[in-house]
């Protein structure tokens, strides 16, 4: 945390602190006064009220101290980051829109809520001493104010040694309530400033971030000092924001704080990923609004191969899509010319298929997640980032070629009763006889769970585009009604 940034912090955190050193003191002389004449029950009664109104205030202090100094904090957390990426030469848009007013409010409410656990502990302890001195009093008053004056020693040593505003957290470490209050205070501070950091370097396109190095490190802290952070978890070959914290980074008190990291690699490869979006010879624009797949809406890139769109969204998660637009062009120029004929569209998409359920009760595949489906004279990649990239890439022929099988079979059979191809005649009587021959019902394992025509004939057309000396010795009869088709 930059040093005029960390002055600021700390005024804010004293401006707390000497609330509560008050409220503390007012509170100790309260019972004081007690204990000195405690033996009469309006005395003890009072004290009680007097106590009450004090944590009264301390709440009400508490929440303008919040509503106050985090938003004033948070602010400066995002000046901050602007003066990083002024300095890297990043135009910045500034402002303090919704999400930040919201993130800060968040974080005012959750030290309101840190902060009022020790006025709720105050406020039980101090009426266990009034219940206390109060039983001590009626027992006392039997024997007279000697008796009281014993108790009244006796529960000074006890406040001295303990004193009314010490107490355990869940973790049995002691506190009162200036300490308390101080760690509260400097570690929300520094939460609601490295927030605000955070959050505008995300809003402005960036992700990663470096972890500040001083002398005297903790154990905790040291493994990480000068490590590069991803914020969000989304950039590859980086631990994250999330798990340098639960490491025990920016713990209470903590003097760590992170800055800009731009990866020029990163950027390298970046603007390589939107040339491959813009396949170069390919006639390529922007279109607003586009409906993809499962009416979600985005602004996309489409380039056009021949009759056929390969359309991409523009802000496409490349973390969550291995594919892009060059090798979907690179792909359908290898593909027969009659499978690119009924093809007008293919979408590169980076969500699952919003009909996995659907397929995989009519598959009776558990966990069915499609890789990309066909049909309307169109194909849909979907997410594939949990995959290596390697094998997606050489899956893709086999895929694409699977997917344009399935929209050959719909047209083919669109005046039949079934309105696929593969359900007529020609296919059925093809799979019949080759089955005397490979002794296999369906040509693939995935056409066999799933008990399809359909899936048989699209990776049969996959097969015979991708391996067609095999498939044919395997499947000739199937091999030449494809052949007839055109393939």
């Amino acid at each position: 945390m930059p040093k005029d940034v960390r002055s600021f912090s700390e005024a804010e955190v004293e401006r707390l602190v000497k609330f509560y050193e008050q409220a503390e003191r007012e509170i100790l002389d309260q019972l004081n006064r007690a204990l000195l004449r405690g033996n009469k029950t309006e005395y003890l009664a009072q004290m009680k009220k007097n106590i009450e109104s004090i944590l009264t205030d301390l709440r009400a202090g508490n929440r303008t101290w919040c509503e106050e100094a985090i938003p004033r904090v948070y602010s400066q957390g995002l000046y901050s980051a602007d003066a990083m990426l002024k300095d890297a030469g990043v135009s910045v848009k500034t402002g303090f829109g919704a999400i930040h007013q919201e993130a800060a409010q968040i974080l005012a409410e959750n030290t309101f809520q840190s902060l009022d656990h020790v006025a709720q502990v105050i406020g039980r302890r101090a009426t266990d001493i009034y219940r206390s001195l109060a039983l001590e009093n009626i027992r006392g008053s039997v024997v007279g104010y000697d008796t009281w004056k014993q108790v009244a020693q006796r529960y000074r040593e006890q406040l001295a040694e303990h004193g009314v505003t010490g107490f355990k957290d869940a973790a049995n470490r002691n506190w009162n309530m200036r300490t308390y209050a101080e760690m509260v205070a400097r570690t929300t501070t520094m939460e609601a400033h490295l927030q605000g950091t955070a959050n505008r370097l995300v809003e402005q396109g960036h992700d990663l971030v470096k972890v500040s190095t001083h002398r005297g490190a903790c154990e905790k802290c040291l493994p990480w000092q000068g490590k590069i952070l991803s914020i969000t978890g989304k950039t590859p070959g980086y631990p994250t924001l999330e798990e340098a914290k639960a490491a025990g980074l920016f713990h209470p008190n903590c003097r760590h704080a992170y800055g800009l990291h731009i990866d020029l690699d990163e950027e390298i490869e970046e603007l390589g990923r939107e040339l491959e979006q813009h396949p170069k010879g390919i006639e390529s624009h922007e279109q607003e609004g586009y409906t993809l797949k499962g009416d979600v809406v985005r602004n996309v890139i489409i380039n056009t191969v021949g009759h056929t769109k390969v359309i991409v969204p523009k802000d496409l998660d490349a973390t969550k899509q291995h594919i892009t637009a060059k090798e979907i062009v690179n792909t359908l120029e290898k593909m027969p010319e009659r499978l690119r004929k009924v093809i007008d569209e293919v979408q590169i998409l980076d969500y699952r298929n919003p009909d996995d359920t659907y397929w995989e009760k009519v598959y009776n595949i558990p966990g069915f997640r499609s890789f990309a489906t066909g049909g309307n004279r169109q194909i849909h990649f979907y997410e594939n980032g949990h995959e290596l990239k390697k094998h997606v890439i050489d899956y893709l022929p086999s895929a694409m070629a699977h997917e344009m099988g399935h929209n050959l079979d719909r047209e083919l059979g669109k005046n039949l009763a079934n309105k696929v191809f593969s359900a007529g005649k020609d296919w059925t009587e093809a799979m019949k006889k080759d089955y005397n021959i490979s002794k296999k019902q369906y040509v693939s394992g995935y056409a066999e769970q799933a008990k399809s025509n359909l899936e048989d004939f699209a990776d049969s057309v996959a097969d015979f585009i991708l391996d067609k000396q095999n498939f044919e010795t395997n499947f000739p009869h199937r091999a030449d009604v494809l052949r007839g088709l055109g393939l």
